[in-house]
C-alpha cells in the first residue's frame, strides 16, 4: 500500500512522517490531541521541559488505555454470562419442544 508523507507539529516541533493515506485524519487528530494535552499540562504545571510533559502525557494515556481495557474486559465477561444464560434457555426450550413432539 502506498504511503503519504505528512508534516505534523507536536509540542512546537515539526515532524515529517510516512502514513497510510487512509490514516491522515486520525493521525492529525492524534497530533492535535497531544498538543491540547500539552497546553493543559502547561496551564496546570507551568512551563516544564517537553520531555517532562511527554512523560506525564504518556502516563496519562497509559492510564486511560488501562481503564478502557478493564471496561472492555468487564463488558466481555458480562456478554459471556448472557450468552451462557441464553444457551441454557435455548437448551431447555429445545428439550421441552422435543419432549412435547414425542
Amino acid at each position: 500500500m502506498s504511503q503519504q508523507s505528512v508534516n505534523l507539529r507536536i509540542f512546537e516541533r515539526d515532524y515529517r512522517i510516512l502514513i497510510n493515506p487512509d490514516d491522515y485524519e486520525m493521525v492529525t487528530h492524534l497530533a492535535e490531541n497531544l498538543n491540547e494535552r500539552k497546553a493543559s499540562f502547561t496551564q496546570q504545571y507551568g512551563d516544564q521541559p517537553d520531555l517532562v510533559a511527554a512523560v506525564f502525557i504518556a502516563l496519562e494515556l497509559a492510564q486511560e488505555l488501562y481503564q478502557e481495557q478493564e471496561s472492555s474486559n468487564d463488558l466481555l465477561t458480562s456478554i459471556d454470562h448472557e450468552v451462557d444464560y441464553m444457551d441454557r434457555v435455548i437448551a431447555l426450550v429445545s428439550q421441552q419442544t422435543s419432549t412435547e413432539s414425542s
